[in-house]
């Protein structure tokens, strides 16, 4: 029974609302954050928490499916339950399809410091909890089993895991950019520029995180490359725009992983396993959002749009004789995701002139619209600042 234990720990539950890279301390982190202050020396301590639950997803017309459902039924092949039967043999006993509901847990901690002519540099963790509860499992037979063969089936669904969890630091960051407010205009209060590239470290998570092929909510797998503008443009006294971008290029990654080398219909059940090179393609994201503030005294409000796309990824065995590239690369689970979202947030800020290191908090609220290969989830977060002013 080696091979069936195998086989559901190679689930693929590729559980992000966006971005697998270290966001700051200003809005939904899982969807963009804005410029951060530009005072001389100015430095920012920041906690940032946020989660959501949910037990639906997109699938790959965009229609609302149960969670873990998004990539259609998988064979259930004879192979699952029977270890005698050849590795290359698809035989279909019918499909089976798995339900359940997924938490998700993200803090960010982080500082950034300005240092001289309008630069920065910034280090941040972000820690990690994925759940996924209540897992189960849908079964449609083509034709009734025989009495061994029900036995066996009834070995394999018994082994089928109630839970998974995957838990930990999705990444660590180190950032550098140049960040500017110009006021010499007459008809706009200011335009803020804000650009900044990053290195961000892979994953190290424990749990159920055997697989190359995870939803957009988990996988960090390799080092990651962020780049990220950011332009605001201040209106008048009381309304600021906004457009944010970015890109995040990952560096390819050898890792042993699950694969599917046959024609089947089998996204996330998979019993094969060999060495991969893989090549986890960009992902972007961009943003506009809308400020407005001193309407009352400290406080402001945004609204926003935002999208974010996982372009497709490709993967390449050592071993192209028994696990071609052809076959291997047509998973669904590496085809691109894309998600749209409406956001909100509400900022209050202690700080003052005579009070300059005060802290200053905020809630967001992020509500999906649409989306492809992706969770269906509403994320609510809040926020701690506190700026620390100290020239070096």
């Amino acid at each position: 029974m080696k091979r069936t234990l195998n086989l559901w720990l190679s689930i693929i539950w590729y559980i992000t609302v966006s971005i697998p890279c270290y966001a700051s301390n200003y809005g939904p982190s899982l969807l963009f954050h804005k410029p951060y202050s530009t005072a001389d020396y100015q430095g920012t301590a920041f906690l940032n928490y946020c989660t959501g639950k949910t037990s639906q997803g997109y699938n790959r017309q965009g229609q609302i499916v149960p969670f873990l459902q998004e990539y259609g039924d998988e064979d259930l092949l004879r192979r699952f339950i029977d270890p005698t039967v050849p590795k290359d043999d698809i035989e279909s006993l019918g499909t089976i399809n798995f339900s359940g509901t997924l938490l998700f847990e993200r803090l960010n901690l982080g500082y950034s410091k300005n240092i001289h002519k309008h630069c920065f540099i910034s280090i941040g963790t972000v820690v990690q909890n994925l759940q996924v509860s209540n897992i189960q499992p849908t079964i449609k037979l083509y034709k009734p089993l025989n009495e061994d063969d029900a036995h066996k089936l009834e070995i394999l669904e018994s082994k089928i895991p109630d839970s998974l969890n995957a838990s930990g630091m999705l990444t660590t960051a180190i950032e550098f950019g140049y960040n500017n407010i110009f006021y010499d205009f007459t008809s706009i209060n200011f335009l803020q520029f804000f650009i900044k590239g990053s290195i961000a470290t892979p994953q190290v998570i424990h749990g159920h995180s055997l697989s190359i092929l995870q939803y957009p909510l988990a996988g960090n797998i390799s080092f990651a490359y962020p780049v990220t503008a950011i332009a605001t443009l201040g209106l008048n006294k009381h309304l600021n725009f906004g457009l944010f971008g970015m890109v995040i290029p990952f560096q390819p990654r050898q890792i042993f992983a699950p694969v599917n080398n046959t024609t089947s219909h089998n996204n996330m059940l998979l019993d094969h396993a060999t060495y991969l090179t893989v090549y986890p393609h960009a992902v972007l994201s961009s943003v506009f959002y809308i400020e407005a503030h001193s309407f009352i005294d400290n406080m402001m409000t945004t609204f926003g749009y935002g999208s974010s796309w996982g372009i497709p990824w490709k993967i390449s065995a050592f071993d192209k004789k028994n696990y071609p590239d052809a076959l291997i690369n047509h998973n669904e689970l590496l085809n691109g995701w894309n998600i749209a979202s409406l956001f909100f947030q509400l900022d209050y800020s202690f700080r003052s002139e005579k009070h300059p290191q005060a802290p200053a908090l905020s809630l967001s609220y992020v509500f999906p619209l649409a989306g492809r290969y992706f969770p269906k989830i509403n994320i609510i977060g809040g926020a701690f600042n506190l700026g620390i002013h100290q020239e070096f």
